[in-house]
Order: C-alpha cells, then structure tokens, then sequence
C-alpha cells in the first residue's frame, strides 16, 4: 500500500468514533441545512488545526504530543495546565463511551428478553474495559483498527437502510439556541489532532506530504460525516435520538442490533486505548502507579455514571467545546511561538480560528 494512503487511513481511523453517533441528532436540532454548515465549518477549522500542528511536527522533529510541544515552547506550568486539560477531557471521552455502550447493550439484551437499565450496563461495561486494560492491551492494540473499520461499515449500513425513507419534509428549521450543541458535537467528532503526530512514523517529516495526508483524510472525513448526518436527519427526523442506536422503528430494528454491536466494538477497544492514555500520562509524567491510575479513572467513571452527571449529547457537547477547543487553541499558540510561517494571511486564518474556537468556549460556559 502506498504510504501515504496508509497515513491517510491511520488518520481516519484515528478520528471516527462514537462522535458520529451524535452528529445527526445534533444537526437536526439546530437546524439541518444549518447544522450541515456547522459541521462544514468544524471541518475547515480541524484543517487549519492539522495544518498548524504538521508544520510544528514537521519543523521540531520531536517524538511529542501536546503537551511535550507546549513544555518546549510555552512552558512548564502551561504544559501542566493543558495536561489537565487533556486528562479531564479523556475522561469526558471515557464517560461518553461509557453511556453510549450502556445503551447499545441495553438495545443487545432486550432483543433477547433481558431487560436492564443503560446505566447498570454502562458500569458494566466501564469496568470490564478496565479489567482488559490492565491484562490485554497487546490484543486490543492489533483488533483497534479493525474495530474502527467495523464502525464505518456500520455508517454505510445505516445509510444504505435509511436512504428509501429520506424526505425534505424531515427538514428541520433553524434553532440557534442549539449551536453549542451542534459545534461541540461537531468538534469532538472532527478533532484528530491525536492522531496527527502519529504519521511521521509512515511518511516522515516531509512537509508538503504531511499536508497533503491531513487534506484527504480530514476532508474524507467530512464528507463521510455530511453524507451520514444528512441522510439520517432527512430520514428520521423528529424520531431521531442523540445516541442513535435506539432511534429505529420495529421495521429497521435489525439495523439497531447491528450498529449497537458494531458501537460496542469500536467503543471497546477505544475505550481501553484512552484509558491506557491517560494512565500512562499519569505514570510517566506525575509518577502516579499504575494501580493507582487505574483505581482513579475507575472511580471518577463509576461515580460520574452512578450519579448520572451528564447526557450523551451534552457531553460530547461539552467535552468538544471546552477540551478540544482548548487543546486547538495550545497548537494555535505554539505554532505562533515557533515563528512556523511569515506569510500574513495564514497567520490571520490561524488567529480567526483561535477567535471562532474562543467564541465556542464562551458559549458554552
């Protein structure tokens, strides 16, 4: 396979997640040809973000993530601040794969006549994914990239069943109360700045390549989140639920069984890969041990769960417009501090990003 094909998939794989799964919903309620525009918005300020972090990658050289870059660049209380930043976002992530697999196995079971409630079944699935972490993670780092390939036949199984049911009268009118909602959504499902680094391993640090990888996978990507949101909001409609696995009829409910298991793959393995993360952050960077790490992720789940802090859609929401912006916003910064380019233009497209990512965190708080 050609390498940069390669890198390109890497990056892909990298990015679609359970974010999709409240894309639609999302775009319906704030409006679905608005909620299209959003999501094209989004896309264009992950290219700018990718951008800015390859020209970082790619000048330094470094075998760093965010943080490693903002220590070198800001310094060290930034690099412990957006540390934090990354950590409580990880777990946000964490806790959304939590209440979606809760739901996609409550949908599992009750087709089977066993009857439990999502949130029973989400602290199920928390700490059997804890269990593996800590015992598998050789296996779940071969089986991740399939999961995700699993998780994009799902997206063209669901459009393929729901495409006969589209219909402009599903068109929802525009309800700008609900843009932090959508443009969160949207982050979390487009943000691939964590798997960007990545790919010097496959394409080295060449920049035009790297630029060129970050343009058709990012763009990839949106049209696979355009086609998929559209046909879905055009086909439900009103019916549409933000963790989508429950949003089908008696008549596609075959549909619901099979993305509720595809869901349950790829948010396994993400979910041990995230987890693994975080405690390695922990262990490496604060010399946490690791039983401790993973007792702490365990508890804050458990206890986030139990006490049902949040919805799906609004945690994902959030977690989009708070840590990932943030996290867009450190690039942005250091790109700045590195001096990456003198040409006046990018430099203004990179700080109206910054100010649209700034506006978002303002709405949401």
């Amino acid at each position: 396979m050609n390498k940069q094909v390669n890198a390109v998939l890497t990056i892909i794989a990298g990015t679609i997640g359970v974010g999709f799964l409240a894309l639609p919903y999302s775009i319906h309620k704030f409006g679905t040809w608005g909620g299209v525009i959003v999501l094209v918005i989004v896309g264009f300020l992950t290219l700018v973000t990718n951008f800015t972090y390859s020209d970082i990658i790619t000048s330094d050289k470094g075998n760093r993530q965010i943080p490693g870059y903002t220590k070198k660049y800001l310094g060290s209380l930034p690099a412990h601040i957006i540390t934090v930043i990354i950590i409580f976002g990880s777990l946000g992530i964490l806790l959304a794969y939590g209440l979606i697999s809760g739901s996609a196995l409550k949908v599992i079971l009750s087709s089977v006549g066993i009857r439990l409630s999502a949130q029973f079944l989400g602290l199920v699935f928390v700490v059997i994914c804890i269990l593996v972490m800590r015992y598998g993670m050789q296996m779940i780092a071969k089986v991740s990239s399939w999961a995700v390939v699993a998780l994009i036949y799902a997206m063209v199984i669901l459009i393929i069943v729901s495409l006969p049911n589209a219909s402009f009268s599903n068109t929802s009118n525009l309800d700008f109360s609900q843009f932090s909602l959508v443009f969160g959504v949207s982050v979390f499902a487009m943000y691939s700045a964590g798997t960007v680094p990545v790919i010097d391993e496959i394409i080295g640090y060449n920049r035009q390549k790297y630029r060129k990888v970050v343009l058709a996978a990012t763009l990839s990507i949106l049209v696979i989140y355009i086609v998929f949101s559209l046909t879905l909001s055009l086909s439900f409609g009103s019916d549409l639920t933000s963790e989508l696995v429950d949003s089908f009829k008696s008549e596609l409910k075959f549909a619901s069984w099979v993305l509720s298991i595809l869901t349950l793959l790829a948010t396994f393995t993400s979910f041990i890969l995230v987890a693994n993360n975080i405690k390695e952050v922990l262990n490496y960077d604060y010399k946490v041990k690791n039983r401790v790490c993973i007792f702490l992720i365990l508890a804050v789940l458990i206890w986030a769960l139990i006490l049902n802090i949040s919805d799906f859609e609004t945690l994902v929401s959030t977690v989009g417009n708070l840590s990932l912006a943030l996290q867009s916003l450190a690039i942005f910064a250091i790109w700045f501090k590195s001096r990456q380019s003198k040409n006046l233009l990018y430099k203004i497209l990179v700080a109206g990003s910054g100010a649209i990512l700034v506006l978002s965190i303002i709405l949401q708080i």
